[in-house]
């Protein structure tokens, strides 16, 4: 059984949208645990947390092993989540730091903060635990800005991409990271850091894989009725590390044929490609449902995931940028 560790807060999420409020348990433990223990993977998570949240840990317990970071903590992060015309992320409550480290293995270990609470150091420290080292990079950038919540650069995170397998991020964290103005630049100096591979999303236009071995995956996302957005991209992640660590599920899919990419042709089977697949399919699946309840069932999302495989485009193969 493939095991995993999740490390970052739980949240108390206040969501509001035109259909109602509500009130639910939140953060990366929450919508990548549930999903990778739907798909069968041993989940463990390390979160800071305090006791104003625990009557709503019962909503994933059973699935999750959630260990404190904090074990004096007494606060946990809260956010207020609007969506009306536009999305409006509100800092209600810092919680607590993670103070302490799993010392276990992981076949994946996911570094995914949601407002400061992990040590940049901790990513070159988790990266000797683990096969695949995945990073989100969005709590590291996270500052409260009065009412708002905005992107701050830190230059510090460039030298720990080396240590890291694959990072998750969108144009506006890619440019804060990167320091560049122009999309592409920043991607380049991110992928010349020693990164493998940036997952980008761009909304609900497309995403893409980019890899620093040159080799690049577009996928057109399907028109989806989006209710809140919440932990759209914690799903993404999640599905992207299914996609890649499970290579059996290429089995499922017809034909061993080749796809022509110019003079270089691409497996049909390849694990990036079913990675861009099931990240995507892993979001959007239960996207027109509220909070906790997007989480889709495993094989609902990787049977649209064999579709989206095959709308998977390779534009380059081989050549670096």
């Amino acid at each position: 059984m493939m095991k995993a560790l999740i490390v970052g807060n739980l949240t108390y999420d206040v969501i509001r949208t035109r259909s109602g409020t509500t009130v639910s348990l939140g953060g990366p433990p929450s919508y990548a645990g549930l999903f990778l223990k739907r798909a069968g993977v041993s989940v463990d998570a390390i979160s800071s947390f305090g006791d104003d949240i625990r009557p709503f840990l019962q909503t994933i317990n059973a699935d999750v092993n959630i260990r404190s970071g904090n074990p004096s903590c007494l606060l946990t992060t809260s956010f207020s989540i609007e969506i009306n015309e536009r999305r409006s992320l509100r800092l209600l409550k810092r919680g607590c730091d993670i103070s302490e480290r799993a010392r276990d293995g992981y076949d994946a270990i996911i570094i995914n903060p949601v407002m400061q609470e992990i040590r940049i150091e901790d990513i070159e420290y988790y990266r000797s635990y683990t096969r695949v080292l995945y990073l989100d990079p969005q709590g590291f950038l996270r500052r409260a800005m009065g009412n708002r919540i905005g992107l701050v650069r830190d230059a510090r995170m460039l030298k720990y991409l080396k240590y890291v397998d694959y990072m998750k991020a969108d144009q506006e964290e890619v440019l804060a990271l990167s320091g560049k103005k122009v999309l592409r630049e920043g991607i380049k100096l991110l992928l010349n850091t020693g990164l493998k591979g940036l997952l980008l999303s761009e909304g609900s236009k497309r995403s893409s894989l980019i890899m620093a071995d040159g080799a690049h995956y577009q996928l057109r996302v399907p028109h989806t009725n989006v209710l809140d957005g919440v932990g759209m991209g914690d799903l993404m992640g999640a599905g992207f590390l299914m996609g890649l660590a499970l290579p059996e599920i290429y089995d499922m899919i017809k034909g061993k044929e080749a796809i022509g990419v110019g003079t270089e042709a691409v497996n049909a089977s390849d694990p990036r490609r079913m990675g861009l697949a099931l990240g995507v399919s892993a979001a959007i699946s239960s996207a027109n449902m509220p909070a906790l309840k997007k989480v889709p069932e495993y094989n609902s999302a990787l049977s649209l995931a064999r579709e989206l495989y095959q709308k998977v485009k390779v534009l380059r193969v081989g050549k670096r940028l």
